[in-house]
């Protein structure tokens, strides 16, 4: 399996985590192909001690061991303090690199991936092919990837070669290539029906405090009048201790940090008036 995610920049850190499981060779064929043999890297870091739940964790120390030979990568007792420690220069380099899995991820994972997205660092899921992971649809902040080249070797091992995909028989579909059909959707589950409606009504709401047009100034055009064009809405998440406090809402799941949060639509000219950072 290739991944479509270009090359990290020379002299980036990468920091491994997270508790979920994946397949040993996707796992191979993915960092393989995303970190060519010639890149210059700072030492990845990974949790040195990990538990024997974190079966996908303890796959990719296993390829580290392999890639980057004779103390070639760190380990850490925290993850956590890690990323608090890195400085300025640092964090524009930092990758976070999680194990989420299909669960979602557990709480301790929520609060290191939050902990990331504050401080600005890209974040991505090796267990959903090496895709930016957004809690709460919040995406890392963007900053220039500073390049700081240092030297390291990755030694050629049996396990680094059997690890490539098998190739496929003649006639045979790819499991690593998607479905020439898009699935159906499933049926809405109570919990999107009720957030739908909540939704409704928060805009409902909203376009009840607007204030009233204005009559035009002018007389009336002959034939069929012009629709004013709509105002451009995005969804939020609205603290109910502090109604100051904002997070954007996105498609994906709300995050078990946000999940007493209250969806507020806001329009453009209401984000702007609140200091809010508008939704790309």
């Amino acid at each position: 399996m290739k991944t479509s995610l270009g090359p990290p920049a020379p002299g980036s850190i990468l920091l491994f985590a997270g508790s979920g499981d994946i397949d040993e060779r996707n796992m191979h064929a993915l960092l393989s192909g995303w970190l060519p043999e010639d890149l210059s890297l700072e030492p990845p870091v990974i949790q040195a001690d990990i538990p024997a739940a974190c079966r996908g964790l303890r796959k990719v120390r296993k390829w580290l061991g392999d890639e980057f030979p004779d103390g070639g990568f760190d380990t850490a007792d925290d993850i956590a303090a890690v990323i608090r420690d890195l400085e300025p220069g640092e964090i524009s380099r930092a990758i976070l690199v999680m194990l989420w899995g299909s669960d979602g991820g557990d709480e301790p994972a929520e609060q290191l991936v939050d902990l990331a997205m504050r401080r600005g660092i890209t974040v991505l899921d090796l267990a959903d092919g090496l895709d930016t992971l957004e809690l709460g649809d919040r995406k890392p902040a963007e900053e220039p990837q500073a390049a700081r080249r240092t030297r390291r070797s990755r030694a050629e091992t049996p396990a680094s070669r059997d690890s490539e995909p098998q190739q496929q028989a003649a006639g045979e579909p790819s499991p690593w290539e998607p479905d020439a059909q898009p699935a159906a959707p499933g049926p809405e589950t109570v919990r999107e029906f009720i957030s739908r409606v909540v939704r409704g009504l928060h805009a409902f709401a909203d376009s009840l405090q607007e204030p009233a047009a204005a009559p035009p100034s002018q007389p009336p055009m002959i034939g069929r009048p012009r629709t004013a064009p709509a105002k451009s809405t995005t969804t939020w998440l609205q603290n109910p201790d502090n109604e100051k406090e904002y997070r954007p809402r996105g498609r994906g799941q709300i995050g078990r940090a946000y999940k007493n949060w209250r969806e507020v639509t806001l329009t453009d000219e209401q984000v702007t008036a609140l200091g809010l950072t508008p939704q790309k």
